[in-house]
Order: C-alpha cells, then structure tokens, then sequence
C-alpha cells in the first residue's frame, strides 16, 4: 500500500477482527524505527489497544512484557500487544521474552522490506502463527535473497493499494512531483567509484549458494552498504534542501 494510505489502520482493524475470532491473541508489531513505533503506539490506543513499548531501556518493558504473558496464560486476560524496533527485535532478551508457542500470535511488520536483512531474517519465528508484512516498496533493491526470504516467510502479497488507486479514491492528495539532482562532492565521488570498482571485481565471484561466512559475500554485502550510506548522506543534500524552491508555476 502507498505511503499514507492506511496500512496501520487496516493492520489493526485485521488484529481486531482475528481476536474476535480466537479465544487468546499476541500481537507483536515491528517497526524500524522509534518514530513509526511512536506512531503505532498512538494508533493502537485509538483502538482501544494498551501496547507496551518494547523499545529503550530494558527496564521499562522486560517486566511488563512477562507479567502480560503471565495474565494471559492465567486467563485473566485474552490480549496482550507488544510494539517493538527492528533493533529490539534483534536481540536475544526480546526473543527470548515471547512465547508464541503458548497462544496464537499475529506478526506486523512494518516496512517489512527492513526485515530481509539477513541478521533480522535470522529471527522470523515461524512459531508465530499469523504474519502480515506492510510496505510501500515490498521487494528488497538489487536483494532477490532478502525478497524470497522474505516471500517465505511472510507469503505472497495478497493486496496492492498504490499511489494511483490512493489518489483516485480521495485518500491521498494529488501532487506534482519535482526531482531534484545532488552532485557528489569531489571527495564523494572518488569515494563512490572506488567502492563500485571493487564491487565489480567481487559481483563475477560470489556464489550464490555460499554460506553467510563466505568471504567474497561479506565483503560485498559491506561495500554494497557503504556505497548506500554514501550516497544517502551526500553533504550537497543540505545545500539543495535550504536554496529557494524553483518557480514551478
């Protein structure tokens, strides 16, 4: 689904309907960052739904977290929802403080492409039961490894709502998009071709079966990064963001 069309609300109006449907539920949302874990805090409690942050200090979740299973595998309570970072998700004490092997369990990813990083990939429980992966941009650039990882677990996708459907049902507002180029600084673009010429000389010699420990792979898969984070973090980009807009009109 485009950016801004919905996806948190149709997730949870999913959640809420596979509840009424189950006699106990966990749901577990993951978010890349703590800015969209804000924001599906905010939108859980418009349903009705008391989340714990899973994200931060540990002190202020671990607790928390296992006395809500407790209740639940008690039966003093039928729901309990957990919003998590990608980064807490990571993490041994995170996994370790679920049980989906004790009641249905309901996984929503957001920006699921995230999830086909391979030290993320390494955590899709397939004890959690029911999965819903939310993205605007589903398959992974230049990764068909982290797609198809991703198609695994999650399944196929199953409803596209994109910019133009969005738009012409009055759910977006229609837009003029303007590209606006940034050129790399001369340190950046030395920087840039020298991490493309070795990445060259490495794409003819991976094996697209190695293991995760071979080195040919790692090394590219670091300088595939770096190249990525250079270019997202061009100094021009600054520049460009405070001149005075063209005139479009």
């Amino acid at each position: 689904m485009a950016t801004g069309a919905g996806k948190t609300i149709t997730a949870l109006y999913l959640a809420i309907r596979l509840f009424e449907n189950k006699e106990r539920l966990g749901l577990v949302v993951v978010c890349p960052y703590i800015n969209l874990a804000n924001q599906w805090l905010g939108e859980m409690r418009k349903f009705g739904i008391e989340p714990i942050a899973c994200f931060g200090s540990l002190s202020k979740w671990q607790a928390r977290l296992r006395d809500a299973y407790l209740e639940v595998q008690l039966g003093t309570s039928k729901f309990l929802a957990a919003v998590v970072t990608n980064k807490t998700f990571l993490s041994d004490v995170f996994q370790a403080s679920i049980h989906p092997e004790s009641f249905d369990h309901l996984l929503v990813a957001d920006e699921v492409h995230n999830l086909g990083a391979r030290e993320l990939a390494k955590r899709l429980n397939p004890k959690l039961k029911f999965r819903l992966g939310l993205s605007a941009t589903p398959e992974r650039h230049r990764d068909l490894e982290g797609t198809q990882t991703l198609l695994d677990y999650f399944g196929d996708i199953v409803y596209e709502f994109g910019i133009k459907d969005a738009i012409d049902n009055d759910v977006l507002s229609r837009y003029f998009y303007y590209p606006v180029l940034v050129d790399l600084t001369e340190s950046e673009s030395e920087t840039y071709w020298r991490l493309s010429e070795e990445i060259s000389r490495l794409y003819p010699r991976r094996k697209k079966d190695a293991g995760e420990d071979d080195p040919v792979r790692k090394r590219l898969d670091s300088l595939l990064i770096e190249r990525a984070r250079l270019l997202a973090s061009a100094a021009n980009k600054l520049l460009k963001l405070i001149e005075e807009p063209p005139d479009k009109t």
